[in-house]
């Protein structure tokens, strides 16, 4: 048997091969292989630091907005995400300054079924009126409403030309139906009545109630289908989404317009993907948002498969960087909202295996110091952690990690042994020694 490695790119440029191969290298259940190209090395690969999520999806817009004003085609701009949520910040983005779109391999984040069934909720809620909305949920989860019950509620509503909420309140008062359906849609509709009376809660608030108390994320969270670890995330990144809203009215006000402004026969769109979709594809101009730790590498898949889930993350990486062939935007934020909460975020390690003549470091709003991206050696010498009061064996706390002791430090970079999780580089001013 004889082994013969394909090792000629016809794709990418010099420096985006040189770096792909750079970060590769640090799997160790591989086959050898280095891509090389007769190309020139072209551009270096940016590694740039927005301030927090919404500012990311602000400069990724901006940047393929100047290569559109500069005659490149939308068609050669590709966004590869590590999970489907994070599709949204930037839909949004692209919506309110009309920038064409379009899903790869998936679905656009408010036509998600999950997505649709939550503003179904949200519409019963807000209003007496949207039948669409009613038929959508009001079986979801199971309620035993069978098709002659809703049948039923269809017929008298027409008779009396009133809403299907509205008929379903007097069946039920006249005890129509079955009696376990009487009584399950008797709850449900007192659960509305209740969603009502705190119409006027923060958006993320009201939403997280009624998702929760109408038993629909406890639905997705007993479902064991490949499909509902990922469902679920979207429902919080919904939740996410609405902290930019005053209430729920005002948010669906906004859905509408997004709705409304949907086209489908444009000629050019920027392509958005994730890294799995985007296997086999390749553009011109790439941009890979979310390079920090717990996004990616991916925290479940760490937790979940060890060294093996990080190496596959490591793949991931790899096929993201090789999908390029001019230029490639590497992006991560300072702060990201997870779970309706703000954290601070720490850069991807893999941005800190990437060969340092083949990038270039950006900061969207300050001075940049490039050791943040560089592995610590426990045997460097200590200089700016004295200022701070921090040495190695101090125990420090960190907003999303919580406690830990602090095991080495270079410049502003420490690394900390966390109690509840493993090691983390994080930046000394992240620390606390006194919570």
């Amino acid at each position: 048997v004889k082994v013969v490695k394909l090792e000629k790119n016809y794709r990418s440029k010099g420096n985006i091969l040189k770096a792909a191969n750079f970060l590769i290298s640090k799997n160790k259940a591989r086959m050898g292989k280095n891509l090389w190209t007769d190309a020139n090395d072209g551009k270096k690969i940016s590694i740039i630091n927005t301030y927090n999520s919404g500012e990311e999806a602000i400069y990724v817009s901006d940047k393929i907005e100047e290569l559109k004003n500069s005659k490149e085609s939308l068609n050669s701009c590709a966004i590869l995400v590590r999970a489907s949520y994070q599709t949204r910040s930037f839909e949004d983005r692209f919506i309110k300054i009309g920038l064409p779109y379009k899903i790869i391999g998936g679905t656009k984040f408010y036509e998600r079924l999950e997505i649709r069934d939550a503003l179904a909720f949200f519409r019963v809620t807000s209003s007496d009126y949207d039948d669409l909305a009613f038929e959508r949920i009001i079986n979801v989860p199971k309620r035993g409403l069978g098709e002659k019950s809703m049948r039923q509620i269809e017929v008298f509503a027409r008779k009396k030309n009133i809403s299907l909420l509205q008929a379903s309140r007097i069946l039920v008062m006249e005890n129509s139906f079955a009696v376990k359906t009487n009584a399950k849609l008797l709850s449900f509709l007192k659960s509305v009545d209740r969603w009502r009376e705190k119409i006027n809660l923060s958006a993320p608030e009201l939403a997280k109630i009624i998702l929760d108390e109408s038993g629909y994320t406890e639905m997705w969270q007993n479902d064991k289908s490949i499909e509902a670890e990922t469902r679920l995330d979207n429902l919080k990144e919904l939740v996410n989404a609405l902290n930019e809203f005053d209430d729920i009215r005002s948010f669906l006000e906004h859905i509408q317009l997004v709705m409304d402004n949907e086209t489908s026969n444009v000629k050019e769109t920027v392509n958005i993907m994730t890294f799995h979709a985007a296997k086999g594809l390749e553009y011109k101009y790439v941009f890979l948002p979310g390079w920090e730790e717990d996004v990616f590498p991916n925290r479940r898949a760490l937790e979940e498969r060890f060294n093996e889930g990080l190496e596959e993350e490591r793949r991931l990486a790899y096929v993201g960087i090789t999908r390029a062939r001019e230029q490639i935007w590497i992006i991560h934020a300072n702060s990201r909202i997870i779970h309706g909460q703000w954290y601070y975020s720490v850069p991807s390690r893999f941005i800190s295996e990437l060969p340092k003549e083949n990038i270039n470091f950006i900061n969207t709003y300050s001075e940049i110091n490039q050791n943040n991206y560089e592995t610590v050696d426990e045997n460097k010498k200590i200089n700016y952690s004295e200022e701070n009061k921090i040495f190695k064996g101090t125990q420090v706390f960190h907003q999303k990690f919580g406690y830990g002791i602090v095991i080495s430090l270079d410049g502003e970079n420490v690394e900390v042994k966390f109690n509840k999780t493993n090691i983390k580089k994080v930046r000394v001013e992240f620390l606390s020694t006194n919570a």
